[in-house]
Parts: C-alpha cells; sequence; structure tokens
C-alpha cells in the first residue's frame, strides 16, 4: 500500500522539463525505428515538427495550462504508468458518451492536440469547428507515422496516398458532434453494452476507411 503511494507521489511530483527528458529519447529511438523500417524522412517531417514544437512551447512558454503530471492525474487517477495503463482502457471503453472516450484515451496525445490546437482554436471558433480541425490533425500524424511513411495508402486513382486514419477520426468527430447534438448517452447502458458502443464507434469509421481505400484500387 504504500509502494503504491510513493509511486503516485512521485508520478504526479513529474514537472513538464522531467517529461521532456524521459519522453525525448523514445520519440527519437521511435523515429529511428521507422527510419529504418522503411519511412522516409521526409514523411515523418510531419509529426516530428509538431513534437518539436510541442516541446518548445512546453520548455520555454508560460501559459495558464497544468503540467503534464496533473493532466494525467486529472485524466487517469493515482498510481504508476502500469496503473494509468489499464485505467485508460477502463475508463475510456466505460465512459458514459462518445466524446468522453476521448478525454481518457491516448492522454499524452490528447494533452498536446488539446492545448496546442483546440485551446488555441476555441479562442474565436466555434466548438465544432475546432473539434474537426483537432481530430483531422489527429488523423493526419497517424497516417504520417504509421500509413504514408511505409506507402500503405497509395493507390492509381489519386494523385495524394489515401488519408485512412483522416477520415477515419473526421467521422469520429461527426458521431460525437451528432450525439452531443441529440443528447445520445451510454450512461443508462450496462458497461458491457457500452463497451460494444463504445468500440462500435472506434473500430466501425477505421474499417470504413479501410474500405473506400479498398476500392479505390479496384
Amino acid at each position: 500500500m504504500s509502494s503504491d503511494k510513493t509511486s503516485t507521489r512521485a508520478f504526479r511530483n513529474l514537472s513538464n522539463r522531467t517529461v521532456l527528458i524521459i519522453l525525448g529519447p523514445v520519440v527519437v529511438v521511435l523515429t529511428v525505428i521507422l527510419a529504418r523500417a522503411g519511412a522516409s524522412w521526409p514523411a515523418l517531417a510531419l509529426p516530428l515538427g509538431f513534437l518539436g514544437v510541442a516541446f518548445a512551447f512546453l520548455l520555454f512558454q508560460k501559459a495558464s495550462r497544468p503540467s503534464y503530471a496533473r493532466y494525467l492525474y486529472a485524466r487517469l487517477g493515482p498510481g504508476g504508468p502500469g496503473r494509468c495503463l489499464g485505467h485508460m482502457f477502463s475508463r475510456a471503453f466505460g465512459a458514459s458518451d462518445f466524446g468522453r472516450f476521448w478525454q481518457y484515451w491516448n492522454p499524452f496525445l490528447g494533452y498536446f492536440l488539446g492545448y496546442f490546437c483546440y485551446v488555441p482554436l476555441r479562442r474565436f471558433a466555434p466548438r465544432p469547428l475546432c473539434l474537426i480541425v483537432t481530430f483531422a490533425l489527429n488523423g493526419l500524424l497517424h497516417d504520417q507515422v504509421y500509413v504514408w511513411s511505409f506507402g500503405f495508402a497509395r493507390t492509381e486513382r489519386l494523385p495524394f496516398p489515401f488519408p485512412v486514419f483522416t477520415l477515419c477520426l473526421l467521422m469520429i468527430a461527426v458521431i460525437i458532434l451528432a450525439a452531443e447534438r441529440y443528447r445520445f448517452t451510454l450512461a443508462h447502458l450496462s458497461l458491457r453494452r457500452r463497451v460494444a458502443c463504445q468500440l462500435l464507434a472506434f473500430v466501425g469509421p477505421f474499417a470504413f476507411s479501410v474500405g473506400i481505400l479498398l476500392l479505390t484500387r479496384l
């Protein structure tokens, strides 16, 4: 019990600089692995540039936002990294609506997209537009790293790689906005049915996007 409290306290006290020191080498190693696996360096320019700008903001800009450690604690609660990972899955797939799912899923990327994309846009743009742009940027990052870098989405019918994750996440953003518009909630459902609905809303758009990609190759 005391060891859990010590781990939680240490995890909460991580500063922004400490998080960067830990995650910086991870990003570099991941980039090198992707490059050696066949990804071209120009294809990795967008995600690396985005992360570089985000790291620079964290290091040198003082803003009214929580540190990453406090943000992670607020989203996933107490515990070390292993326990937080379990909390991420349980809280995301057990969420009471589709929008709340993304408050728990992938908090690392959510932190940067939230405070460096959604929040600045929200100062002058309506929420639906901010949500769509943020999810589109999320999709572009995923396409660059996991799809375009390896040439998986090339098709003769299009002059550019097919945006698999971008289309998928744009559809998810539309689902979230539609659910909010019509006040659709999963709160009255059992945990199993919530998980099933969240999986459908998560996997369904991705399967549809992959299907469109396959149709463009016929």
